[in-house]
């Protein structure tokens, strides 16, 4: 994940291979957490049934929802579980993309105004940081800056987290020419683009890319993630694979898989996760887990209507999903442990949720509708 946003550590926890059976028949279908779910009482009295506590209802009260001190950072409390909160809304014309975070804001790409744009956790200080360019896809942030793809002159460009100054610093031309897709942070950039390569810069000052994976009619690279020692890459053949920096020592991770297309991925300091969607939207698709080492690939949750991405907090892992179908909002932000994954709604009535990261307070995520994707808005939601 990105570098400033942190990866956790995890202790003494191991991957269990009858996860996924379980979470493949008992995916959860309801809007808000159930008993024994993460948002369980805490102390506030018995909520489900209206009791108050020492710190009132809890039922209703967004500083104490289902629980004393648990805060719905801005959203409402409804029957005892934080309610979603608009940051961005559509109505302030923009097309909020890819998201990533520091301590305080949100960074979003804008590609209908062509812009990198920032807002704080709280919804306030919403500004364009640069408006010089085509901005859609392939968003990082450091602690040096704001690392992003400009797909009008095919580069990977850099600012500063508090300005652009006269223009972003062009740090590497995409030697294809294609448009940048995804890109991951460590002591330098390694990038994927649309033409099926994948690019490295060995240091993040900018240089010539050196070519890891060159589009010859293999699997197309669609996200890629460091941990600062290996890459892990996400194909459209269905398959997750990690790679030395140099782009050596290739190790499949994924094993066999039921349907054909990794999207998202996300790693922290134990495994390597992926969402598998089908090319077509037709079939349901899965959440996956596998040892960073390749060890005990399977399933974390099945029966997943078209998901999309996914994050780690090195607790939990966090995943949207879309839905079938282009009617109604049927899309959703869904959460569980990967010890024992018994997925939590977190969010459902969305209309298209597509990028999710993740603090130790709420999750974020982008949210599309209307036509092509526009309107479209950031949300958040607070951690069970």
């Amino acid at each position: 994940m990105l570098a400033c946003s942190g990866i956790l550590g995890i202790d003494n926890r191991t991957l269990d291979p009858n996860a996924g059976a379980d979470a493949a028949t008992d995916v959860a279908t309801t809007d808000a957490p159930t008993e024994g779910s993460p948002a369980g009482d805490g102390g506030g009295g018995d909520a489900r049934n209206g009791e108050t506590g020492p710190c009132g209802d809890t039922t209703s009260d967004t500083h104490n929802c289902g629980r004393c001190g648990h805060d719905c950072l801005g959203g409402a409390c409804t029957a005892s579980v934080c309610q979603p909160v608009t940051l961005v809304a559509g109505s302030q014309g923009y097309r909020p993309w890819q998201l990533a975070l520091t301590a305080t804001a949100i960074y979003f790409t804008d590609s209908i105004n062509g812009q990198i744009a920032t807002v704080n956790k709280d919804g306030t200080g919403l500004r364009a940081l640069d408006s010089s360019g085509f901005r859609d896809n392939a968003l990082g942030l450091d602690d040096a800056g704001v690392f992003f793809s400009d797909l009008n002159d095919n580069a990977i460009v850099h600012c500063t987290l508090t300005s652009c100054g006269a223009g972003p610093t062009v740090l590497a031309m995409v030697p294809s020419g294609g448009d940048v897709i995804a890109l991951a942070l460590d002591q330098g950039i390694t990038f994927a683009d649309d033409m099926c390569d994948l690019y490295r810069l060995p240091a993040k000052l900018g240089g010539n890319p050196t070519t890891l994976i060159l589009a010859d009619g293999g699997p197309c690279p669609y996200d890629v993630k460091s941990d600062g020692a290996h890459l892990y890459v996400a194909e459209d053949n269905g398959h997750v694979i990690r790679m030395d920096l140099d782009g050596g020592g290739v190790l499949d991770l994924s094993g066999a898989q039921s349907v054909p297309l990794a999207n998202g991925l996300a790693i922290d300091s134990q495994a390597v996760y992926w969402v598998q969607q089908d090319p077509g939207f037709a079939l349901p698709g899965t959440v996956n887990v596998a040892g960073l080492d390749g060890t005990n690939p399977h399933v974390l949750a099945g029966n997943q209507p078209n998901p999309e991405h996914i994050v780690s907090d090195g607790t939990n892992v966090y995943w949207t999903t879309t839905g079938f179908g282009s009617s109604g909002n049927s899309g959703k932000v869904m959460m569980c442990s990967p010890a024992n994954c018994q997925p939590v709604t977190l969010a459902s009535q969305q209309a298209d949720p597509q990028y999710i990261v993740v603090d130790d307070q709420a999750a974020y995520w982008t949210d599309f509708d209307g036509v092509n994707n526009f309107p479209a808005t950031v949300m958040k939601v607070a951690k069970p």
